[in-house]
């Protein structure tokens, strides 16, 4: 983790960890040897777009066969819009509560956005 630690800043605080001034390219490598060092925890990571969330997602299950791995990404539309989200995004989603709800004892990592966060479920 020496490499890991030259490159990124990190605040432990109240349980909870952040991690910034990461390069693009190390970030996943990062959220998966944070997972590895806390195998008993549940690990929410908030990345910017649905576009991080699915490069995340490839490179993790690629590189270390992750298996408890979720995605929730943020929905594709505006509010009040006349289009309904993408149905992929919907899909994701709802995989994401159901498998949630079926883990919910065991660590699991789950990628996400912030405007998923604030969005209407």
């Amino acid at each position: 983790m020496n490499i890991l630690e030259e490159n990124f800043s990190i605040n432990f605080k109240n349980n909870e960890f952040f991690f910034y001034n990461v390069a693009e390219g190390m970030q996943p490598f990062l959220v998966e040897k944070l997972q590895s060092l806390f195998l008993k925890n549940k690990i929410f990571v908030i990345l910017d777009n649905n576009q991080e969330i699915e490069r995340y997602a490839s490179i993790l299950k690629a590189l270390f066969k992750r298996s408890n791995l979720l995605e929730f990404p943020s929905w594709d539309t505006i509010p009040y819009d006349y289009m309904s989200p993408a149905k992929s995004l919907i899909n994701k989603r709802f995989k994401t509560f159901k498998l949630r709800d079926k883990i919910i004892n065991s660590p699991y990592l789950i990628l996400t956005t912030i405007d998923s966060i604030i969005q209407k479920v």
